[in-house]
Parts: structure tokens; C-alpha cells; sequence
């Protein structure tokens, strides 16, 4: 594949190294010379010039990119810079942003206005990946287009539950729901209509955290676990991203930041969580606030020092785990001796998202489905002319092995049922197993 870097800073270089191994024809756009020619030790072109200017982009062959990625460290030039890499003729466009309100569609669709094909925001991606660690395997965010929206739960059947013997179709789920997974005697395949339910029984549901709960509690008599304690250290947006994605599940969060201002807005922002105007360093601080009851301690300040000692603090205080972000890269091996259970590095984070978006015609990204080898979560753009479009789901004729598991259409994320119809442009968010891969995908080509 053309791949077209629009910035060769920290990310821009950790999204080139990822991708120069991989066979790849690599270009890098970077203003500053300096900076550019640090890039000269990898296997890539490097363009000194403003990502912003079509003469650039027209030299570094941006009409002829695959994936073109805007990941400058100003939002502004990364929005522009990618639209006129679309305009341009680049076959799937990115756009590294860092203000949520970019994000927001009750303010404004940039993503639509400027043809971009995703905005992608570097602290939301830390968040997302902070709470999947927090959530372990028994829940975890379809973070595809549904930006966390939708998840992905575990429950187990017990021999109490009503659904003992009866077939999923007999179930009659609501439609904002679906049983997406079936795991019994350690084995794991997508449920269809036929299968039934068994003592031991792991089923998976998907939808949103909240349609999630009323419906296990009424069809699979789930009990609601005890409240987990999350403590957060740094309020700023990969916090408030994380409390904002946990508070609506069974988590009790308090978040430490010590500027006041912040404090208001994160206050005036999150329904549940507990805003403290401290650091979070001062051993003081966390005693008085119980960390030694805390399941999950998650250092996410802007700054990795401060991030290291305060999750050594709060280990050695009493918390079960800790995590820290920590951006540089040298500080890896250092962490691994200090007892921190985890350590997210932003650029690795990105970097690996990027890896997904290495696909071609109607699919947009493709990842593994955590700890389930042969079924992918796939975000595939509906294709006018596609058969995807002129028929209701349930007409589709679909493979049994893959499941529409939600559907963005014009920035709204829902759960379709069977006689939904997907519209041109809509982005489908599909689980599939490797084996009905090439059966499916024949729905959504042209």
C-alpha cells in the first residue's frame, strides 16, 4: 500500500516505524527540517514542507495514497491538510484532532463537512484502551465508529437462569440488544438462531452498557456484581474520557486534578464520579481518600514521571492494580522493575489503530475480537450499489457465523434489527468468523 504521513513527530514517527516493516511505500510530509531529517534512519521518503500546501502533498503522491494520515501536532492543519489529501484523490483519509468538541456532532460534523474519513483523537484512544484493561475480559468497548458506545459483555448461565433449553429465537430479545457469542467447554463461536442455552453456558451481549443490563437481569437473571473503585490521577481528557465511558457501568470513580477550573468543568460534565482538587501525589491525599480499597488505580497526567510515582504510591498503599501512561519510550524497561501492572503508550496506541485501517474497498478497519483468534469486528462502509443497501437485514441472506452488530448512520450509533435497511454510507460495525469472511464481505461489494 501508498501510505502518506502528514507529520513527522513523535506519533508520525511511531505510525513509520510500525508500518516501514510491513512492505509498504511510506511517505513523510514534515515542515521542519530538523525533524525531517531525524526520519532519514528508517526505510521511508521524507518530503520537507508544510502538510497544508498542494504542491506538497502533489509531490509526496498523495492522489495516488491508499491511506493518507494527518497527524501534525496542530488539529487545524490536520483537518485541512487531510481534506485536500481527499480532494486529492487519497482512498481513505485521517485526521488526528485533540479538542472533544470536534468530536461532537450536536456542535458541528466536521468529519462530513470536510470529507474526512475519520477523526481520530490520541487521548480518546488511551481512554478507550485504559478501560479495556479496567474491564478485563468480561466486558469490552466496540471502539469502531460506535466510540464506545456499544460493548461487548460476558454473563454466565447458571443453573437458576430461565433460559435454560430454549433456542435464541425463542428468546425474543429486545432489538437493542443482541446475544453476540456463545462459549461452552472453553470454545467460543458466533450464536445463531438455532443454538440453545446450557448450564456453564458464557454468553456474550452487545449494545450499549445500560440495554446490557436491564436485559440480563430480566432474560438471564444476572446478578449485579459489587461496585468496582477506580481512582484516576489527572482530570484532563484522557480522564475525563475514561470516568465519562465507566460512571454508567458498576463503577464508583474518583478523579484527582488539582486545577480548580478543570474541577468545575469535569463537575458540570460527569453524572457520578467524585472530583477531588489535589494532585493525586501526596500520599496524604490518597490515604485520606482509601486507595487501599481501590481495584483500579490509572495515572493519566501529561506528565510520565508524574504518572509513574503516583501508580508506585498508590501500589504500594494497597491499590490491586495500577496503570500508567507513559509516552516515552525508554522509560518501558524502568516500569516493569517498579510493580506498575500495566503501562499505555499513546503512540503505540495509535500506531497499532492505524495497522487496522490497512484495508482496501468497503472495509474501513478489521481488528481480532480480544481473545478470540478466528472472529474479527469489522467497521465496513456501505457502498452504493452494494446488495448491503437494497435489502433489510433480514433479507440479506447473511452467513449465521456474523452478526451486525451496530450501525453509524449520520453520526447516530444504533443497534439495528432485522428490518433495518442500511443506507448508503452508513458505517456497519459487523462481527465475523475467519471461515464466512470472504461469504459476508460479497454483500457490501459493488
Amino acid at each position: 500500500m501508498h501510505i502518506t504521513i502528514l507529520g513527522g513527530g513523535t506519533v508520525g514517527r511511531a505510525i513509520a516505524e510500525t508500518l516501514c516493516n510491513g512492505y509498504h511505500s511510506i511517505t513523510v510530509v514534515e515542515k521542519d527540517y530538523q525533524r525531517a531529517n531525524k526520519l532519514n534512519d528508517l526505510d521511508v521518503q521524507v518530503i520537507v514542507g508544510s502538510a497544508t500546501d498542494p504542491g506538497t502533498l502533489f509531490s509526496a503522491g498523495v492522489s495516488n495514497s491508499d491511506l493518507c494520515l494527518a497527524v501534525t501536532g496542530t488539529e487545524e492543519v490536520n483537518i485541512v491538510a487531510a481534506s485536500i489529501a481527499k480532494a486529492y484523490g487519497a482512498k481513505r483519509t485521517l485526521a488526528r484532532i485533540y479538542s472533544p468538541s470536534i468530536n461532537n456532532l450536536n456542535f458541528f460534523n466536521y468529519q462530513a463537512h470536510f470529507n474526512i474519513d475519520r477523526l481520530v483523537s490520541l487521548e480518546q484512544l488511551t481512554a478507550l484502551e485504559l478501560v479495556r484493561l479496567t474491564r478485563r475480559s468480561q466486558s469490552q468497548v466496540l471502539d469502531l465508529v460506535s466510540q464506545g458506545e456499544l460493548e461487548l459483555q460476558e454473563f454466565q448461565i447458571d443453573e437458576k437462569s430461565p433460559v435454560i433449553g430454549i433456542t435464541l429465537r425463542e428468546l425474543k430479545l429486545p432489538s437493542k440488544v443482541r446475544v453476540a457469542l456463545l462459549k461452552r467447554n472453553g470454545i467460543a463461536h458466533l450464536m445463531t438462531a438455532n443454538d440453545s442455552f446450557e448450564k456453564d453456558d458464557v454468553i456474550s451481549l452487545t449494545g450499549t452498557a445500560e440495554d446490557i443490563i436491564m436485559a440480563s437481569k430480566k432474560y438471564f437473571n444476572a446478578k449485579t456484581p459489587p461496585k468496582e473503585r477506580i481512582m484516576i490521577m489527572g482530570g484532563g481528557e484522557t480522564g475525563f474520557y475514561i470516568a465519562q465511558a465507566l460512571e454508567h457501568s458498576n463503577f464508583d470513580i474518583t478523579i484527582f486534578e488539582c486545577d480548580s477550573a478543570r474541577c468545575d468543568f469535569l463537575a458540570s460534565r460527569l453524572k457520578t464520579s467524585t472530583i477531588v482538587l489535589a494532585n493525586g501525589l501526596n500520599r496524604h491525599e490518597l490515604e485520606d481518600n482509601q486507595v487501599d480499597s481501590v481495584n483500579t488505580f490509572i495515572a493519566c497526567t501529561g506528565d510520565d514521571e508524574n504518572n509513574i510515582m503516583g501508580a508506585v504510591e498508590a501500589k504500594e498503599l494497597g491499590a490491586k492494580q495500577v496503570f500508567a501512561v507513559v509516552t516515552r519510550p525508554d522509560y518501558a524497561a524502568i516500569v516493569k522493575k517498579l510493580g506498575i501492572d500495566r503501562v499505555v503508550s499513546p503512540r503505540t496506541v495509535i500506531a497499532n489503530r492505524v495497522r487496522g485501517f490497512l484495508n482496501t474497498g468497503a472495509i474501513i478497519m478489521r481488528t481480532p475480537l480480544a481473545n478470540q483468534s478466528d472472529i474479527e469486528v469489522m467497521e465496513i462502509e456501505a457502498l452504493d450499489g452494494s446488495e448491503a443497501c437494497q435489502k433489510t437485514i433480514r433479507n440479506l441472506g447473511l452467513p449465521s457465523q456474523c452478526l451486525i452488530a451496530g450501525v453509524n448512520s449520520s453520526g447516530f450509533v444504533q443497534t439495528p434489527d432485522a428490518d433495518y435497511q442500511i443506507k448508503p454510507g452508513d458505517l456497519v460495525i459487523m462481527l465475523v468468523q475467519n471461515q464466512v469472511f470472504e461469504q459476508a464481505m460479497e454483500k457490501f461489494k459493488v
